[in-house]
């Protein structure tokens, strides 16, 4: 049987998984800290006069953008995979594996790119309180497309390592989570605004903060979780 320490050895020597790994966390860390520090940043620039109200309405909008994004991004890839298979029949079941993980890392790169400019063009007009529903819609799509390359993301990992060591190569994806959580983002977030915009240094957490928070805790669970499996199977 493979041992852990081998199969371990085995991803880390892959530059294709290490990639996809730490592009994980990065997605990762970019969602928590947005759906963390925005509510602060709005209220900050006068966009709400309320902290439910600016927790409620950014949550709204970063959770129907993940909600939608993650199962329609999985639509999109299994598209793009089976008009490809109807194209043409590849002369090996090698070579039909590095032409579905070519495909697949193309539409990752596609809705990361989308999901780029459309959290480019939301901090443009962040600081202007005006346009804070338009914030608000740029801020649900590029949501909506990071999440999006989660159906992707597991898909190229299938592809790129050995049959035997797929479910510790999933369930190893999730440590990617590790290096992210609020506390974390805390040592890395920006400079908070001017004084003169901070409306209370003893406010409490927004709401979609500690929602965040917890359900990052959660995940790190079933990481543990599925280590656990992988390591009493060995």
């Amino acid at each position: 049987a493979v041992t852990l320490w081998a199969q371990l050895s085995l991803l880390l020597s892959s530059p294709s998984y290490v990639c996809l790994v730490l592009g994980y966390a990065a997605e990762t860390a970019t969602v928590i800290g947005i759906s963390t520090y925005g509510p602060v940043f709005l209220l900050g620039f006068g966009s709400f006069h309320s902290q439910a109200a600016c927790s409620l309405a950014f949550a709204g909008a970063v959770s129907v953008g993940g909600v939608l994004g993650t199962p329609l991004g999985g639509v999109l890839t299994d598209t793009v995979l089976s008009r490809a298979k109807r194209a043409g029949t590849p002369h090996s079941a090698q070579h039909a594996a590095a032409r579905e993980a070519a495909l697949v890392s193309g539409v990752i790169c596609l809705l990361m790119l989308c999901g780029l400019l459309c959290m480019a063009a939301a901090a443009a007009v962040a600081a202007t309180a005006e346009l804070v529903t338009l914030f608000l819609v740029l801020m649900s799509l590029a949501v909506f497309f990071i999440y999006g390359t989660s159906a992707g993301l597991s898909r190229v990992i299938m592809l790129t390592v050995p049959m035997q060591t797929r479910p510790f190569a999933l369930a190893l994806q999730t440590l990617g989570l590790v290096p992210t959580p609020s506390g974390t983002c805390a040592a890395t977030a920006p400079p908070p605004p001017p004084p003169l915009l901070v409306l209370s240094s003893h406010r409490p957490p927004p709401f979609w903060g500690r929602a965040v928070a917890r359900h990052h805790r959660c995940r790190q669970g079933l990481a543990r979780t599925a280590l656990r499996h992988c390591l009493w199977e060995r």
